[in-house]
């Protein structure tokens, strides 16, 4: 499922806010300047980003899970999330 699938699923926009962050709270999040986070989203070190009404949003627990994971570029991400789902359904 996608981020558009998954937020036209919820019905208020309190909801979709705790689904979704913008860079400002990625910058609130860790040490880094948000000039930094543009140019690391660009190059791919962040995990995917989406436009979301004209605002480029992450998805909280992929931001969550790539600063517990110590902050991994986005190919190492996606490859650590699909094997936690195998891990997942597998269980």
């Amino acid at each position: 499922m996608n981020v558009t699938s998954e937020l036209t699923q919820l019905r208020s926009q309190s909801e979709r806010e705790k689904l979704v962050i913008g860079i400002q709270d990625i910058v609130d999040l860790t040490p880094f300047a948000k000039r930094t986070l543009y140019r690391w989203n660009s190059s791919g070190k962040l995990p995917q980003s989406f436009l979301v009404g004209g605002r480029r949003v992450w998805r909280l627990r992929d931001i969550h899970l790539w600063i517990e994971w110590g902050f991994p570029n986005r190919t190492e991400f996606e490859a650590r999330q699909q094997i936690e789902n195998l891990q997942k359904k597998s269980a």
